[in-house]
């Protein structure tokens, strides 16, 4: 957690007399190592090593080396010493320079001391963007592993994380991602920003002249200004031992909630805290209730709700799934905690979930996670609530997420298609913040007749896209047959075509590679007179499931709302998947997906003999699976996992 609680490098000065040995440097960097002090540890290994410390890190030591770079060490101790380097850099998440000491460990003669270096390494590739050879790494160690199980179940994870990062690449970027101009970002780390007046309050590790040494405290900072941020004074006895950060402030812009943290035996405590505007300043900070502060955990990084009523925020404390949780309580008058509920196992994991968002309007959570497959490290995801249980949360992938550590996200409060995020993905060592953007495309096209080829008016057109928070968008064409719209995030979907007297039409759309163009034109498309069945539009499904998401399941309802209206009709169910995977699995996997489909239409009253179904496995995709170079196409086998929809006739088959 070094991007949150910035490590204090040094309690006091050594004696410039200090007798600098090999030894004497490894047994510093062996007593920094142990409470966790790892970039402390780094620089110390590194000179028992007789390498100067990394360019990378900015600061300098409280007393000067006078240690030469030739003293020779046994080849034991060298690999010690470069295995405790590369643990000590990961361990502070410097990916770049830990994955070239462990590579030097791999190379050493015997490292079999050290039968996770493998791992780490692989783990350093994936960070640094490198998946094919992390892929190799992680592969290899998970074969010839003979230890605990946990290990090679974390090299299964990563080796997903890459596959997932893989897909990522290949797809059309859905967002504009760039660090934030202006003075927020200036010095050490800065992260977590929360609306106040008009810019922000947000956490940042500058400078303190004060202490002489870099602290975490709360600053203001106002939109587009070129000032330096001004801190926030919270009045407090032992302000001084303590850092603050991750501030939340309600809409009336009256409480902050925010995190305080301090070392206590070698360890990080950390608590959530109130302070209330009066009078023009903020008042001494107060200690949130045990419903949130539980004796002996750490609770922290919390966000209040628009309506000031809830409270969101991640803990340690007994009842939740492991690690960190996301938790809400609901707030009394006075701003203290009434309760605290665990999200439960939909939302958290073993793992650590962090830096909760919720969006009141759309009942919506967004947070970060170590949990669930994604880009490596803390990734964003999101979740919805229909007032009885939450939807699986969904990563919002690259280029929202990196490879390194994305949190505290933080939707615009003027533009729904605009946000914030903080990530240390340009750094080795600190967060920023980074602004974000929803990318739109206008797709454009024309209706004919196909037998004329005469423009069609009266064209009811409907697109569905794959991208999950963009409602269907439905249009008519006018006497030119033509029609636009605009797609947010993917274009990547289907358009329906409809018009009485002419049968129904369903084009896919699937979006591959760079898009450089704003404006997608979708080639001309013919309706012909009507046959005996005709399709409607289609369902998807997540990778390797047959659940309906919340988009499928009011797809049914307009269909229930069809049968019901027209009672001669039947419908024919027919499930596809992608094609990964053999094709005994893929057929049971579409069946069962149809079968879903089935049962709900049942649940709503649709009855049995008006419903034929079958699953056809992989072998009807309506794109590739795969591109021209054999590599996987993400998009294709997105639009294949369905289940597609025809409505009979009285009399007609399928």
């Amino acid at each position: 957690m070094r991007k949150i609680y910035l490590v204090i490098l040094f309690c006091c000065l050594l004696p410039t007399a200090f007798a600098q040995s090999a030894r004497t440097y490894r047994l510093l960097g062996d007593k920094a190592f142990a409470i966790r002090n790892y970039y402390e540890a780094a620089y110390y290994y590194a000179v028992a090593l007789g390498e100067r410390p990394p360019a990378s890190s900015g600061l300098e030591m409280p007393f000067h080396s006078n240690f030469r770079k030739n003293q020779k060490l046994s080849p034991a101790d060298s690999v010690y010493l470069l295995y405790q380097l590369a643990e000590s850099d990961r361990l502070f998440e410097n990916y770049n320079d830990a994955g070239k000491y462990y590579q030097s460990v791999l190379a050493a003669r015997d490292h079999s001391d050290y039968p996770l270096t493998r791992l780490w390494y692989g783990i350093c590739l994936r960070a640094n963007r490198q998946m094919d050879e992390a892929i190799t790494q992680l592969t290899q160690f998970r074969d010839a592993y003979q230890g605990d199980s946990k290990y090679q179940a974390l090299a299964d994870r990563e080796i997903e994380n890459c596959h997932f990062a893989k897909e990522q690449y290949a797809l059309p970027p859905e967002y504009y991602i760039s660090k934030l101009d202006g003075p927020i970002n200036s010095g050490a780390g800065n992260y977590s920003l929360s609306p106040y007046k008009n810019g922000f309050m947000f956490t940042s590790s500058r400078y303190s002249k004060a202490g002489k040494k870099n602290t975490n405290g709360i600053y203001y900072a106002a939109l587009h200004d070129t000032i330096a941020p001004k801190l926030v004074s919270l009045e407090s006895e032992d302000a001084k031992s303590k850092e603050y950060g991750t501030p939340s402030v309600d809409r009336l812009g009256k409480r902050m909630y925010f995190t305080v943290w301090y070392k206590k035996d070698d360890k990080i405590v950390t608590a959530i805290y109130l302070s209330e505007h009066k009078s023009n300043n903020w008042s001494v900070p107060q200690l949130l209730n045990t419903a949130v502060n539980e004796q002996g955990y750490n609770s922290k990084q919390p966000f209040v709700t628009a309506d000031g009523r809830k409270l969101y925020f991640a803990s340690n404390k007994p009842g939740g799934r492991g690690g960190d949780d996301i938790w809400v309580s609901d707030l009394a008058d006075d701003g203290q905690p009434l309760s605290s509920t665990n999200l439960g196992s939909t939302i958290n994991t073993p793992f650590d979930e962090q830096a909760p968002f919720y969006d009141t309007v759309n009942s919506r959570l967004v947070y970060s996670s170590k949990g669930f497959t994604g880009m490596g490290g803390f990734d964003i995801f999101e979740a919805t609530n229909d007032g009885t249980a939450w939807s699986a949360p969904r990563n919002l992938g690259y280029p929202l997420n990196s490879t390194k550590d994305d949190l505290y996200y933080l939707q615009d409060k003027n533009d729904p298609d605009k946000f914030y995020l903080s990530s240390d993905r340009e750094s080795d060592c600190c967060f920023s913040v980074f602004e974000g953007k929803i990318k739109t495309y206008l797709v454009a096209g024309q209706v004919v007749d196909c037998s004329g080829e005469k423009p069609l008016a009266g064209v009811k057109i409907t697109y569905t896209s794959l991208w999950p928070t963009q409602k269907p968008v439905t249009i008519v064409t006018d006497s030119t047959g033509k029609y636009v719209f605009t797609a947010k995030g993917s274009i990547s979907g289907e358009i329906g075509f409809e018009r009485d007297g002419y049968a129904s039409k369903t084009v896919v759309i699937v979006a591959k590679g760079e898009i450089h163009n704003d404006t997608i034109s979708n080639s001309g498309t013919c309706l012909s007179k009507p046959r005996a069945g005709y399709m409607i539009k289609n369902i998807q499904f997540d990778f390797d499931s047959f659940v309906l998401t919340p988009k499928a399941k009011l797809t049914l309802d307009t269909l229930v709302g069809v049968l019901k209206a027209n009672s001669q009709l039947r419908v024919s169910v027919s499930g596809h998947t992608d094609g990964k995977g053999g094709a005994d699995y893929n057929q049971k996997l579409s069946e069962k997906r149809a079968e879903s489909s089935v049962r709900y239409l049942l649940d709503n009253g649709i009855t049995a003999e008006r419903i034929q179904s079958k699953g056809f496995g992989k072998t009807q995709p309506l794109a590739p699976n795969t591109f021209p170079n054999g590599q996987d196409d993400p998009a294709g086998r997105r639009l294949n996992r369905r289940v597609e929809f025809a409505l009979l006739q009285p009399g007609a088959d399928e």
